[in-house]
């Protein structure tokens, strides 16, 4: 069972969440609804956590592969409904890698898996969201 404690530090809309490792981020509000930016909307905090897990996925995928990774990102748009709850309805993602001699049907495969099989915060955010994903390689 995963657990997190969310707590409001007394300011703005400035909230620490802490895990059970004691690992700890901030969250906040856009200036324009009474943050301070301090940390990520809970929002972008979502679309960070698909970016990691999708991203997680990918490189242990390739690493298993002994694909030669130099560099990784990943790039995400999202659009969200204009009324309440104004959850995701469309979200785009880029996995840019970067390497030698890294093979395209592995990064296909890796791609594709976490897309469909692997990644449970892609699975989620499906339910509401059109996701779009695509990569490509850039040789060093």
């Amino acid at each position: 069972m995963l657990k997190i404690k969310v707590l409001h530090s007394g300011e703005k809309l400035h909230f620490q969440a802490v895990n059970d490792h004691g690992l700890e981020t901030w969250m906040d509000a856009s200036p324009e609804h009474g943050g301070g930016e301090v940390g990520m909307t809970p929002m972008e905090m979502v679309l960070a956590g698909l970016g990691g897990c999708s991203g997680m996925d990918v490189v242990v995928m390739l690493r298993n592969r002994k694909q030669q990774l130099t560099g990784y990102e990943v790039t995400i748009n999202a659009e969200r409904a204009e009324k309440h709850p104004m959850v995701f309805t469309n979200i785009s993602m880029e996995h840019v890698l970067r390497g030698t001699n890294i093979d395209p049907a592995v990064v296909k495969l890796a791609v594709e898996s976490s897309r469909d099989k692997f990644c449970s915060v892609l699975a989620m955010l499906k339910e509401t969201a059109v996701i779009d994903v695509t990569w490509r390689i850039e040789s060093v």
